[in-house]
């Protein structure tokens, strides 16, 4: 099987790494939006721990059959508020084999401490296409501090090994107290939008009845 799928080409001209002519001399790269991995995940520019900064695929015979240009994270401190480790991303850059990645970890970024905002800045989308409506959308400031997301399903044991945090396990006497403590939440909870929607059909179905009987 193949190291990786090849994705989409790069939209916009993206100048060629120094860093490239150091790895490969001679050697002609084109620019990659993502490769598919082994594993099936999406290894993508701007992705994170070692946050890919952008992917080249040689255009002619190479030694390397695809370099990831990347800047080095380093590990932080348990975030109080999250539960979760810190992941800063330094200004360190480096390139990579496609081949030497393990995996892709799940990061989030550290709104706390960027003091995000939630403003009105994402289009809405309705019967799929792009609409005037805005609707509410955090707006990331500029920070190097991200969160390792330790709940994350796939590739779970490693999150939480490079986390070091420590999990209690969850007993089956703990999952079904809280699974069925979800479910009372759940029922309890008034469904009034669904009953909006339903009486604005009826409206409307009274009015198209009186319109044919006139």
């Amino acid at each position: 099987m193949a190291e990786f799928q090849q994705g989409r080409r790069c939209k916009n001209e993206v100048p060629t790494p120094n860093i490239l002519r150091v790895t490969a001399p001679g050697a002609e790269y084109v620019c990659f939006e993502g490769v598919t991995l082994r594993n099936g995940q999406t290894l993508k520019d701007q992705s994170t721990v070692a946050q890919v900064q952008s992917i080249w695929i040689p255009d002619c015979q190479a030694p390397v059959k695809a370099v990831i240009v990347l800047k080095q994270c380093s590990i932080g401190r348990l975030v109080p508020r999250y539960g979760m480790r810190e992941i800063k991303r330094t200004e360190h850059q480096f390139t990579r084999s496609v081949k030497e990645v393990v995996t892709v970890l799940n990061v989030q970024h550290n709104c706390h401490k960027g003091q995000c905002e939630v403003t009105m800045s994402q289009t809405k989308m309705i019967e799929r296409k792009i609409c005037d409506v805005m609707v509410s959308g955090i707006t990331h400031a500029k920070t190097s501090s991200f969160i390792l997301n330790s709940a994350a399903h796939y590739s779970g044991e490693l999150h939480r090994r490079i986390a070091n945090t420590k999990l209690t396990a969850v007993t089956p006497e703990q999952w079904n107290t809280t699974i069925a403590h979800g479910l009372d939440v759940w029922h309890d909870v008034p469904r009034q939008k669904k009953k909006e929607k339903q009486a604005a059909n009826q409206t409307n179905h009274l009015d198209t009845e009186s319109e044919v009987e006139q």
